[in-house]
């Protein structure tokens, strides 16, 4: 095969001779630098809005709720490069018809605009359409910043002129690094995501990294309006004089009577008018594909990865967050310094021989990085390779390829070919940075790095035959001798590499589609019934409870010690938890409410949508629409049935409570009786039909779950409602092992001849008779639940799944007194607004995200789970809906005082308000309902003070209650949906 010309050893002709023997005093050195500087600005916003996301990534990611999902973190990083494409690839168009300087202009307005917009957005979306108007930014500037400096820059001055752009671009790059160092606040160590998430710099600290380019975006504006266009643009628009004025401002007048002789005779002998299809033809196509390939490669070398990627680089060698920021600028620094090497010995050295240092180095490197991810040598093995990577390729191969491909092209097609070039060198870096993360993921780092040592030994081979060296030629003498650089072998050699990425792609997508489903949490909410507040262990409570798996959850994770349902019975509040709102919105206040409309979204539909795998088990009440038997032709055609608001499964009951033992058709002979009022039996749902069960409701409803956190083949993350109705009447019913501990016979059956249901319900639980071992029956059904919940999370950690999931746990309302419930020092209990019928247990917790056994006295709500849940799951759909409720991972980091301005409750016939410390009461007539006898009037408490509800204030703070009543008519009147 042929090989091409050297045509560093050509004779230069004496034209050539006369400007290229020129010293450096007979240039205005401080001129053309000052043009050199100025429109190399745009390399350093290339550099900047290029590398400050990667300092943003561990915060954006987290606030997008990205940070497991490699597809989308490929994506988030690459769609500037997407607008780079975008811009190269007109940039030869523009500059061709605009010129060098209105195209720059432009870019320093888009510049302007993608750093003050990505800043600014609160949506992925929008997020990437800002950086893919910054990417235009880029790929205009890319294009048209080194090719202005090669035109006006002088033969034998030009390798290095153009390298300022280069340098430029690392001054950028370090800016953007230092600067992402400097705003971002201190990460400890041990910060989980969701400490960092809800820190200043998850919310708001990544912002002012992209704001910080306004001000050389700016300044690279006003500046390009003072700059001359370039010469041989000038030239080719037939304005000769005012070309001629450049470059007597450049050289002395006969260095530019000399230039624009050669400039003229380019343009003479080639006058037809240019298009894209001149590029193809026979003597120019080597010369593009020369090109093509050697910017394609300077992306596909993958030290860009470095760049965009140090974070989970860094990462993965063991470096946490703040360190890794550290880290990155020392990158910077290295870059920045290797950088002017380069400018030093572009210009002595060659082009080629800096190119195969590049290649050759970082092939030898990475076989070394690669090793060191393989063995696991972490640390500053792994520091001490990428700053040795970083150094090779600034010195080589990052800004040597900025000068060959501004001074290969021809005169009359270098805005096309080489906006051609750069565009094949953004597609290039857009496939390597949506690549790595899927890489990564599917290869491993160590895989990954192997795989660019390969490409680098490809590179080398091609540059070692195929590049002839251009050094102190100038872009005249170039053009008239340069050879054919490529044959159809090389192309096919380079085409080759794009199907192998390609290949690898789609593998990696393929892969990602089964694997990335695993990496949000499950999601385990368990909600009980009627269960009262010192009736858990963790809570310090009462002497005769004894409740080890809840105390498991409780140590792992969150207890909050003001925790409040948004009722104080549980049908309106278990609206709230599932629709994150107060019920009041759509109507419920108490029994007999309304069910949430269709367009309350749920947290199942959500979630469901967010790509879980939802699951109900247990007790549904919303309403009353198919309570007790209910005659409703088709309850499973109802919202406030599970399968029509959200899950895909359902075993349990609809109803405010049912029977423990009696679950089989046979036993629903009650049905149509008078007294079935307060009754439930006969056979539970299963999805969409009713199936008899044998068994303890509670030993069922946990068998259930533990069947599904033991479930294969559906790889989704789970979020599963595990709504036990213990301890919820009848709690005379129990398995005899629990009778048997705490010595207490089983109490009789029901039997109609003898008695109505309401009497011999009374004798239960009614306190209308009083059962001297009530608290014990009580004590059974709560060491059943607990046992029962132990086992599920037995099976959580049996299935490696516990780590992964957030479990939340919470009781639907108040204790009963009617039950034998104790909310220990809380005043009152279920049906009323004071403590003990709103304040609930309530726990959250996430293995290795939260902090075990912290506890929390800020008040908080029950429409709090549904954005904490959706926060946990990666959602941001919490942002866009009109809730009540709010995130607990603020409160749980520190960032979260006073959580809520304050929490409303309001039942028809009473209606209270906490604000601060205060709780105001009102009771708007007398109260017999259920035994309980609640007197019409007015109270005030302040909880910290008075947390038992003792001393009523009312009357000597008239003020305060002036005031919460102003505000609780306020929420009353803005109450809708």
């Amino acid at each position: 095969m042929e090989q091409p010309e050297d045509i560093s050893n050509n004779k230069p002709d004496d034209n050539a001779t006369l400007y290229t023997t020129l010293g450096s005093n007979n240039y205005r050195m401080g001129y053309i630098l000052s043009l050199a500087f100025v429109s190399a600005m745009g390399g350093l916003l290339f550099g900047y809005d290029w590398v400050v996301i990667g300092g943003a990534k561990p915060f954006y990611e987290l606030f997008f709720g990205i940070s497991d999902i490699p597809s989308l973190q490929g994506w988030a990083m690459s769609s500037a490069l997407v607008g780079c494409i975008f811009g190269a690839a007109f940039s030869g168009i523009i500059s061709d018809k605009l010129g060098r300087k209105i195209p720059l202009l432009i870019a320093a307005l888009l510049f302007i605009l993608s750093a003050f917009g990505t800043g600014m957005v609160n949506s992925l979306y929008v997020f990437i359409i800002y950086r893919l108007i910054g990417g235009v930014g880029i790929g205009l500037a890319s294009t048209i910043s080194p090719m202005y400096i090669a035109e006006i820059a002088p033969a034998a001055l030009r390798g290095r002129f153009v390298a300022i752009n280069q340098l430029t671009i690392v001054v950028g790059i370090l800016a953007a690094q230092i600067i992402n160092w400097l705003i971002a606040e201190p990460v400890p160590a041990d910060a989980s995501p969701m400490a960092i998430l809800e820190s200043w710099n998850g919310q708001t600290g990544w912002r002012w990294m992209f704001w910080a380019e306004l001000v050389p975006a700016a300044l690279f504006f006003v500046l390009m309006l003072l700059v001359p266009e370039s010469p041989r643009f000038l030239a080719k628009q037939h304005r000769e004089n005012e070309a001629l004025q450049v470059l007597s401002k450049i050289g002395n007048n006969t260095y530019a009577q000399h230039e624009m002789e050669n400039i003229r005779a380019s343009f003479d002998a080639q006058s037809e008018k240019v298009s894209y299809r001149h590029l193809t033809t026979p003597t120019l196509r080597p010369v593009l594909w020369l090109g093509i390939v050697l910017a394609v490669f300077q992306q596909w070398c993958g030290i860009n990865i470095i760049f965009n990627y140090a974070e989970e680089i860094f990462r993965s060698a063991g470096y946490s967050v703040g360190d890794m920021l550290f880290n990155i600028v020392i990158t910077g620094s290295v870059n920045l310094a290797f950088t002017l090497v380069a400018m030093k010995t572009v210009d002595k050295w060659g082009r080629k021989s800096l190119m195969l240092l590049g290649s050759g180095g970082l092939a030898v490197v990475y076989i070394i990085l690669g090793t060191t991810y393989y063995f696991q040598w972490n640390g500053l093995p792994v520091l001490l390779l990428v700053v040795a990577a970083i150094s090779i390729y600034a010195m080589s191969l990052a800004p040597v390829t900025w000068v060959v491909l501004s001074e290969i092209f021809p005169n009359r097609v270098r805005g096309l070919a080489m906006s051609v070039a750069t565009l094949s060198l953004w597609v290039a870096s857009f496939i390597l940075t949506y690549t790595f993360p899927l890489l990564n993921s599917a290869l491993g780092a160590y895989g990954t790095f192997w795989g660019y040592s390969l490409i680098c030994v490809m590179g080398f081979l091609f540059i070692k035959r195929k590049l002839p060296e251009t050094k102190g030629k100038t872009l005249e003498q170039i053009e008239e001798k340069l050879a054919p650089a490529t044959s159809r072998e090389d192309i096919k050699k380079a085409k080759k590499l794009v199907y192998l990425l390609g290949i690898l792609v789609l593998f990696t997508q393929c892969h990602e589609v089964t694997r990335v489903s695993n990496e949000k949490p499950n999601i385990l909410l368990i909600i009980t019934d009627d269960q009262g507040y010192a009736d858990y262990g963790a809570y310090g409570g009462a002497d005769d409870v004894n409740t080890p798996a809840m105390d498991r959850i409780a140590k792992s994770g969150i207890r909050f010690t003001n925790g409040y349902a948004t009722s104080p019975i549980c049908s309106p509040s278990r609206q709230g938890i599932i629709t994150g709102s107060y019920p009041q919105r759509w109507g419920t206040y108490y029994y007999g409410g309304n069910i949430f409309p269709t367009s309350k979204v749920t947290l199942p539909e959500i979630l469901q949508e967010e790509g879980y795998r939802t699951v109900k088990i247990g007790k549904t009440h919303y309403a009353q629409v198919l309570d007790n038997n209910s005659k409703v032709e088709d309850p499973t055609a109802h919202r406030e049935f599970p399968l029509n608001h959200g899950y895909e499964e359902f075993m349990g009951f609809c109803a405010h409570r049912h029977d423990y033992f009696k679950l089989t058709e046979k036993d629903n002979w009650v049905e149509g009786h008078q007294d079935d009022l307060m009754s439930q039996f006969g056979p539970l749902w299963r999805n969409r039909q009713k199936e008899d069960f044998q068994g303890y409701l509670t030993d069922l409803f946990a068998d259930e779950a533990i069947k599904q956190v033991r479930r294969q083949g559906d790889e989704r993350p789970f979020f599963m409602e595990l709504s036990f109705n213990a301890v919820h009447h009848p709690i005379y019913q129990a398995p005899q092992r629990y009778l048997d501990k705490y010595g207490i016979e089983k109490f009789p059956e029901w039997d109609p001849s003898e008695e109505s249901f309401i009497d011999y319900h009374a004798r239960t639980c009614w306190r209308q008779e009083e059962d001297p071992v009530g608290r014990k029956r009580y004590l059974a059904n709560l060491d059943c639940l607990d046992d029962n919940i132990g086992r599920v999370l037995d099976a959580l950690e049996e299935t490696g799944k516990l780590d992964n999931t957030v479990i939340v746990l919470v009781s639907d309302n108040g204790g009963s007194q009617n039950t034998y419930a104790n909310n220990g020092k809380l005043k009152g209990h279920k049906y009323i607004l004071q403590e003990g019928g709103i304040r609930t247990i309530f726990t959250l917790s996430w293995s290795g995200k939260l902090e075990g056994g912290t506890v929390i006295h800020e008040p908080v709500s029950h429409m709090d789970i549904l954005p904490t849940l959706l926060r946990a799951a990666g959602s941001k759909a919490a942002d866009t809906l009109r809730i009540d409720g709010k995130s607990l991972f603020p409160l749980v980091n520190g960032k979260g005082i006073n959580h809520h301005d304050q929490l409303i409750w309001d039942t028809g016939n009473e209606w209270a308000i906490r604000k601060g410390d205060w709780k105001l009461h009102v009771v708007k007539q007398d109260n017999f309902y259920r035994s309980i006898h609640l007197p019409a009037g007015t109270y005030l408490y302040n909880l910290k003070e008075d947390e038992s509800e003792q001393n009523n204030r009312a009357e000597e703070s008239q003020g305060i209650v002036e005031q919460l009543s102003t505000d609780y008519d306020h929420w009353k009147q803005s109450l809708s949906l």
